[in-house]
């Protein structure tokens, strides 16, 4: 993706099954931001997240955004 285009990864503070995407990220000298949300955090976002679950990936580029 472009130099413009910027990564945030939602996730519980833990491993668990976001841990492989930022190894990932880390191996491939990506900056993201990595979002780390407790369980009270959680249940305040889980409504505006997709599927109403986590892993969330968000992808900035300009104006658009897009969650995977």
């Amino acid at each position: 993706m472009s130099s413009s285009t910027v990564y945030s990864l939602h996730y519980f503070n833990g491993r668990g099954r976001a841990e492989p995407i930022r190894l990932i990220f880390v191996q491939a000298g990506q900056k993201f931001e990595d979002l780390r949300h407790s369980p009270d955090e959680w249940a305040k976002l889980k409504s505006q997240m997709p599927l109403g679950q986590m892993p969330v990936l968000g992808i900035f580029n300009y104006i658009n955004l897009f969650y995977l």
